[in-house]
């Protein structure tokens, strides 16, 4: 039902009209009448000027109607609701009040004061009654009024478009209450917000309640740019009754109030009144909203309400846990974003209202040996937008622009505290330019984010972001050294084996400068140790299409804008340095390289171009591999001033080029051999039974840690090498826990490995050709506790291959001619007890043709086959022959001359 007031002085006007006829004299008049649509009220006649009380009652019956009543004047009497009485009133009822009343006060409010602009009532019911009473009345005493009826589809303001589908727009009424709402589910244009009577006045006397929810937070209370009329005037005359600014706490007559949940109980957000466009919308910190309005039991026929819609605020936020003691304080760590399974995590700026004096702390930590990084790939910065209170005037609401700078600020710490001295950037409101995708990096595992606002929000923050936070492995298998990107450094002092990696740390590559990191293995020089590594895995992010691997073939070291990973010697001047520059995989045999003293350097070189690269698809990282310090120490002190020099024990087993005196106070011996035409070595120095020095005397202190020996056999150049090893006795079958591997200097990969099955094999000959260095190494591995032995003996050979006269003629050391062709050796080789002339692959009879075969060496005389005295007879029978054929010519040519 529709009521349209079009004047009132006292009372009301128009269309049905109630008047006061000249003569009457009735103290108290009550008239009732039913009218149907467009029907017309007219007044009967009244006793004019005498003051009488005057009570007229209509009452308006319909299916769905809604009626226009327009009220052309009234003139009161008495007082006015600015001096907070109404002795003229007038009085409606929504709805039946005798058992079928929708309010919960059996009395409704009163309407008084003048209007002189119409003012229209649209019932919530199908029926209406309306009181009109005056304590006095005169000629200038009336009110006019008329009505209509209206079809729900027809009141588009109130129901919207297409109201039978959406029959729950303006909530479900609550059984028994006049205007109690609920409000569940509600999403874009689905929940209409309304003041009773909407879009017109609103009654008296009422207390409503709306339940409001949504399914995901946060719950939005869409009031921006909406007219706000609730108690904005106590009377149409502006100038004697100013409008009521907005308000948000001084509301002492009708006001609205909103509750950030679902009880009166729960945090008041704001109390609005006042007559204007809201400047911003309210939106709660979780999916439930209550909104209680109240309007007083007297008041002008002003105030139309309020009309809002509701939505959500969807925000993504990755907690951690909530911090104790403030519901704004958050914690992010490492170990929850590993059970979300997620690499990153991210948090958003305050969506949500906030009070005056909010502080939220948002604290990133992670592991002890991780970095903290947070970035904001989405940024801005405004004044605040929906401020609540200032310092000048908490109780009006503040638009744009009103404020003093910085009162609201969001600051970054790199640290777990707020301490002023670890800020990394402070952002005010008012002046500061957002960071997008900038990078925050701690110089440890936390960071802090602190937001701070003095005026609240009744919506969101002045900074509009999304954070993205994610942490970085931080850890180092050496010490880190100060200053540098990654450079890293392993004493043995601090430990005498383990593992290497490539920097675990992605940010090392997220630059678009060339990346240098160098990790140095340095040996205690006290314990004349050298360095071991072995490199396992080498992955770089470049296929085989691309253009730089062309350069990597064919000069790693030379070539720009390559990724490679090289091992240099600084204590050595044989050859160049190792590179690497193609990728090998953990199922291929490791790489393995040795320092000639106590310090080996491996440097990884990414150019710029291709670090990003590294970055982005960062995972297990570039290389792996291992490193250890060999030739561990086995004596006790009180042994040590024994061993030096060299002892009949060495000269007894024929260490032949034993390099310097120095104290080989290990189970290796000495680590390098001088070039010669034979030699060799045994393992171990000590007997494996007693575990005591045959060469020095004294218990052996056996350390608990693995056993790796490394021998340098130097080698003449140009010579071959023949390694035979003999009497090998291993002490386990798996190649995992005890091998022996020779390798050639200059290639990383061993040249041969004996080891469990295979400890008969024939070792191949390492020609001269394949050994440009002249440098043979010798490695073996074996556990503290084994009794593993072996002796290994070498022969150098002129050639692998035929030897014909005239090369045999120069050279001063083939003097024996090996069977099958495979080389020749000096005669001192020959029945010297050793053989050192390879036999015939598959054949190891010490009955062929041999240096050290019975038949040659039976008669205990060797005469060596000497060319150079072959070459002096042969010379001499020349020069003779010559001699004779000269003197045979010269004596017949003078022979002829005589004739």
């Amino acid at each position: 039902m529709e009521l349209n007031f079009r004047g009132w002085s006292g009372g009301g006007s128009s269309t049905s009209e109630i008047g006061v006829e000249e003569g009457a004299q009735l103290q108290r008049l009550e008239w009732r009448m039913e009218l149907n649509f467009r029907d017309e009220c007219q007044s009967s006649e009244w006793d004019w000027g005498r003051k009488k009380s005057l009570k007229r009652n209509l009452k308006f019956n319909g299916e769905k109607e809604l009626f226009d009543i327009d009220v052309s004047g009234f003139s009161p009497t008495g007082d006015s609701p600015l001096e907070g009485t109404c002795g003229e009133v007038v009085e409606i009822f929504d709805g039946n009040r005798h058992g079928e009343r929708l309010g919960t006060d059996p009395v409704a409010g009163f309407f008084c004061g003048e209007i002189f602009h119409p003012k229209t009532f649209t019932s919530e019911t199908n029926m209406v009654e309306i009181f009109f009473h005056v304590d006095s009345y005169d000629e200038n005493t009336y009110f006019t009024f008329d009505s209509r009826a209206e079809q729900e589809q027809d009141l588009y303001a109130r129901f919207g478009q297409n109201p039978e589908m959406f029959p729950h727009r303006r909530g479900i009424s609550v059984k028994g209450t006049y205007c109690e709402r609920v409000f569940q589910d509600c999403r874009a244009d689905t929940c209409y917000v309304q003041s009773p009577g909407y879009p017109g006045v609103y009654l008296r006397n009422l207390r409503c309640r709306y339940h409001i929810s949504t399914r995901a937070p946060y719950v939005r209370l869409n009031m921006r740019n909406q007219e706000l009329s609730v108690a904005g005037q106590r009377c149409e005359d502006i100038m004697q009754c100013p409008i009521i600014p907005l308000s948000h706490t001084d509301c002492p007559y009708d006001v609205l109030h909103i509750h950030d949940g679902k009880t009166e109980n729960d945090p008041l957000i704001g109390s609005f009144c006042g007559l204007g466009s809201m400047p911003f919308s309210v939106v709660g910190t979780g999916n439930h909203l209550l909104l209680e309005f109240r309007s007083s039991n007297a008041g002008p026929l002003l105030g139309t309400g309020f009309y809002f819609t509701v939505g959500s605020v969807r925000q993504q936020v990755e907690r951690g846990g909530e911090l104790t003691g403030h519901p704004c304080n958050w914690t992010f760590s490492s170990l929850g974003l590993d059970k979300s399974g997620s690499s990153h995590g991210l948090f958003t700026s305050i969506n949500h209202w906030y009070p005056p004096g909010t502080k939220c702390y948002y604290l990133i930590e992670g592991r002890t040996n991780e970095i903290a990084r947070l970035y904001f790939p989405s940024f801005r910065v405004s004044p605040p937008r929906a401020p609540i209170a200032s310092a000048d005037s908490p109780s009006l609401l503040y638009r744009v622009g009103s404020f003093a700078p910085c009162v609201e600020s969001l600051t970054v710490y790199n640290g777990g505290s707020p301490d002023p001295s670890t800020i990394m950037k402070k952002f005010c409101d008012s002046f500061s330019q957002a960071l997008v995708n900038h990078d925050f990096i701690a110089s440890s595992n936390s960071l802090l984010v602190v937001f701070e606002s003095q005026v609240g929000s009744f919506e969101g923050a002045a900074f509009d972001f999304w954070a993205h936070f994610d942490f970085f492995n931080n850890s180092h298998a050496g010490d880190l050294v100060p200053g540098t990107r990654c450079d890293e450094v392993f004493l043995e002092r601090q430990l005498s084996f383990g593992s290497f990696t490539s920097p675990v740390n992605g940010l090392v590559f997220k630059t678009k400068e060339d990346v240098h990191c160098q990790f140095r293995f340095i040996a205690d020089l006290t314990k004349h140790r050298r360095v071991m590594l072995e490199l396992r895995s080498v992955a770089f992010a470049r296929s085989s299409t691309d253009p730089s691997q062309e350069k990597c073939e064919k000069d790693c070291l030379q070539a720009k804008d390559v990724d490679r990973v090289v091992i240099s010697d600084p204590r050595s001047s044989e050859g160049r340095p190792h590179c690497i520059c193609l990728n090998h995989g953990r199922g291929q045999a490791p790489k393995v390289f040795f320092s000639t003293e106590n310090h080996l350097i491996l440097s990884l070189f990414i150019p710029g171009s291709s670090a990003l690269k590294y970055f982005k698809d960062f995972g297990s990282g570039i290389f792996e591999g291992t490193y250890r310090y060999v030739h561990q120490y086995v004596w006790s002190g009180a042994e040590k001033k024994r061993t030096h020099g060299p002892s009949s024990r060495r000269k007894a087993i024929g260490m032949k080029g034993l390099v310097g005196t120095l104290p080989y106070e290990d189970t290796c011996g000495p680590t390098r051999f001088l070039s010669s035409p034979e030699g060799r070595l045994f393992y171990p120095l000590f007997d494996p039974a007693s575990r005591t020095s045959p060469v020095y005397g004294g218990l052996i202190e056996l350390n608990g840690e693995d056993v790796v020996c490394v021998w340098d056999v130097e080698t003449s150049p140009g010579m071959s090498v023949w390694l035979d090893f003999t009497d090998l006795r291993p002490s386990s079958r798996d190649c995992n826990v005890e091998k022996l591997s020779v390798f050639i200097e200059g290639e990383e990969a061993p040249f041969i490995t004996v080891c469990g099955n295979g400890t008969g094999q024939n070792i191949p000959i390492v020609t001269g050709e394949r050994n440009p260095r002249n440098l043979i190494r010798v490695v073996f591995q074996t556990p503290w506790d084994s009794n593993a032995q072996f002796q290994l003996m070498w022969t150098e050979l002129l050639a692998n291959k035929r030897v014909s006269r005239a090369e045999a003629l120069l050279s001063p050391s083939c003097d024996f001619q090996c069977p099958g062709n495979q080389g020749c050796i000096p005669m001192e080789l020959v029945c010297n007890g050793v053989l050192n002339c390879p036999l015939p692959i598959g054949n190891r009879s010490r009955n062929e043709e041999h240096d050290e075969s019975a038949e040659r060496c039976s008669t205990g005389t060797i005469i060596p086959l000497n060319w150079w005295l072959m070459a002096g007879v042969a010379a001499v029978i020349t020069v003779v022959a010559l001699g004779s054929i000269m003197v045979t010519v010269f004596l017949w040519r003078a022979k002829n001359r005589h004739e």
